[in-house]
């Protein structure tokens, strides 16, 4: 089939599991991060007009580029691609990235590109430049300065700093194996292969001397203090209306983990708010 990208046919590759999401539909993210005062990567004003733009004032992190001189104009459009460099991109990431920048593109929008090498010990030496030369080979150019979640750190840790000031992040000190004897005691249903099993909430109101392993986010205390509601609605282009109940479904998500790298579920909603990224394209 041809990849259709806002009605208009735009090349044919084939593509079966294309996704786009509008992330202005998750209506948690914004409220938690405009809490969080995320710092903005780009000027005070550049998001003028949409959503992002009161996520906090801008400050400097680490890009390749300042970030007061990160040329984003004035748009209600913000996309990116973010791959991860475990090695060269596949065909199916670069269809990926060809939607999301075709996205761009329809919308008059712009397009970023972001290096998530937040699990370092899985990054390929070389693999990102790598991957930036693929992506420009095929006429791709991210329209700002690169991001590298691994130079990042220290803006993911005033986040989660923030979070432990607010009551909404706790120490966890169990184990796998601890979380999946909680759930057997707690006679609870047994987790389907390839499911993660969510955290019965443990430590959330104590450690009980255990040493701290990991940092986990309180969710029930994140919707409460914000007024969200308990069931997450969004609006996947291709999908249609999706909904989520993040307590049953996923638990108080792992945010720095055991090893100390931080969480994908961090360092994501941190840089998603602070590039001002508008919607997700992903395949």
């Amino acid at each position: 089939r041809s990849l259709i990208v806002t009605g208009v046919q735009t090349c044919a590759l084939p593509i079966s599991a294309l996704k786009t999401v509008s992330s202005r539909a998750w209506k948690w993210r914004w409220p938690f991060c405009n809490a969080l005062k995320c710092p903005a990567v780009g000027s005070e004003d550049d998001s003028q007009g949409c959503e992002p733009s009161s996520l906090g004032t801008a400050e400097s992190s680490a890009t390749s580029a300042p970030a007061s001189s990160l040329p984003l104009g004035r748009t209600c459009y913000r996309g990116r691609f973010a791959p991860s460099p475990t090695g060269p991109l596949h065909a199916g990431s670069l269809v990926a990235a060809l939607a999301s920048w075709l996205d761009a593109r329809a919308h008059g929008g712009q397009w970023l590109v972001r290096i998530e090498d937040v699990d370092t010990p899985r990054s390929v030496p070389g693999a990102d430049q790598f991957i930036l030369q693929q992506l420009a080979t095929c006429g791709m150019v991210s329209e700002g300065p690169v991001v590298w979640q691994s130079l990042r750190s220290d803006v993911y840790q005033r986040a989660l700093d923030t979070l432990v000031a607010r009551g909404w992040a706790y120490p966890c000190g169990c184990s796998r194996k601890d979380i999946e004897t909680a759930i057997e005691a707690a006679q609870a249903q047994s987790v389907a292969r390839h499911q993660a099993a969510v955290y019965p909430g443990t430590c959330s109101a104590g450690l009980n001397g255990k040493p701290a392993r990991a940092w986990r986010l309180n969710v029930r205390a994140v919707q409460s203090a914000l007024g969200l509601p308990l069931v997450t609605q969004w609006q996947d282009r291709r999908l249609g209306a999706q909904q989520q109940n993040v307590s049953e479904a996923v638990g108080d998500f792992v945010l720095r983990r055991a090893d100390g790298l931080w969480a994908y579920q961090l360092a994501v909603v941190v840089d998603d708010a602070a590039q001002g990224i508008t919607h997700v394209v992903r395949g």
